[in-house]
C-alpha cells in the first residue's frame, strides 16, 4: 500500500495516406447536376467535394475575368452519353462570334489545393449544337504542360480528352489552357473529371512530432485519459 510503480511505452504516430478520389465539374448556366457534381458558374471555386461527397482542398480558378455559360450542348434525351444529360446540356463558353459577342479568345485555368506527391488524370468534356457558328461548332484545344489535345465538339456526346499522369507544381496546382484552333470562333467547356491517383511518400517528408506529455499519477485500480497531439510539418493526415 502506497506504493510507487513506473511504466514507460513507445507511442508511434504515422503519415495517413490520402486515399484515391475522383472530382466532377459541372460548368451551367441555369441546371445543377446532383451529386456527385461540383456546379461551376464562376471564375473562382474553392472546397471541391470528391465523388463521396467529402470536402477537399481543391478548387478552381480561371485568370480571365470573362465567363458566359449557354445550353446548347448536346444531350441524348435517355443519359446514355459519356456523361448524365444534365452536365452535356450546358457550357462554359469564349472566344467571339461577330454580332453575338467578343470575348476572352483563350481561358487560362488553375486546378488549385493538390497534392505535389500525387499524379493525377484529367478529362475534358466540350459539347455545342448552337446554331450560330458557321460551319458548325468546330473543335475546342486543350492544353497542359506544353502538351494540346483537341476536341471536336458538334453534338458530341460520347467524346473526351483526357491527360495523365499530371504532377502539380510546388504550388500544388495544374495549369490548363482552353483555346479554339485556326478558324475557329467559340470554345467550349461543359464538363472535366479529375482522377487523383495514388501519392507518393516525398523524399523530404517530416516525420510527425507528438506534443510532450508531461508525467502522469493515478492511483492503483483506477485508470486515466491523456490527451495525445501531434503536428506535421508537410500538412499531411496523421493517426
Amino acid at each position: 500500500q502506497g506504493g510507487i510503480d513506473v511504466r514507460s511505452f513507445v507511442l508511434t504516430v504515422v503519415d495517413k495516406p490520402t486515399p484515391n478520389y475522383k472530382l466532377y465539374l459541372n460548368f451551367k448556366l441555369n441546371n445543377n447536376a446532383p451529386a456527385p457534381w461540383n456546379n461551376i458558374f464562376g471564375t473562382t471555386t474553392t472546397g471541391l467535394k470528391d465523388e463521396n461527397g467529402q470536402l477537399t482542398t481543391a478548387g478552381l480558378t480561371f485568370d480571365e475575368s470573362w465567363w458566359a455559360a449557354g445550353t446548347e450542348g448536346a444531350n441524348t434525351g435517355n443519359n446514355s452519353g459519356v456523361y448524365p444529360d444534365v452536365v452535356m446540356s450546358e457550357y462554359m463558353y469564349f472566344g467571339s462570334l461577330p454580332g453575338f459577342f467578343s470575348g476572352a479568345p483563350a481561358m487560362h485555368g488553375h486546378l488549385t489545393g493538390l497534392e505535389t506527391n500525387r499524379t493525377y488524370s484529367i478529362k475534358f468534356f466540350s459539347s455545342s449544337k448552337w446554331w450560330a457558328p458557321q460551319p458548325d461548332n468546330g473543335s475546342t484545344k486543350f492544353t497542359i504542360n506544353g502538351v494540346s489535345q483537341t476536341l471536336y465538339v458538334q453534338n458530341n456526346t460520347t467524346n473526351v480528352v483526357t491527360f495523365s499522369n499530371i504532377t502539380p507544381n510546388a504550388n500544388g496546382e495544374i495549369l490548363f489552357t482552353l483555346s479554339i484552333p485556326a478558324g475557329g470562333q467559340v470554345g467550349y467547356l461543359n464538363a472535366m473529371e479529375i482522377n487523383a491517383g495514388t501519392s507518393q511518400v516525398p523524399p523530404n517528408n517530416h516525420a510527425p512530432i507528438i506534443t510532450d506529455i508531461s508525467n502522469q499519477s493515478l492511483d492503483a485500480g483506477t485508470s486515466m485519459n491523456i490527451p495525445v497531439t501531434a503536428t506535421d510539418a508537410d500538412g499531411n493526415q496523421i493517426t
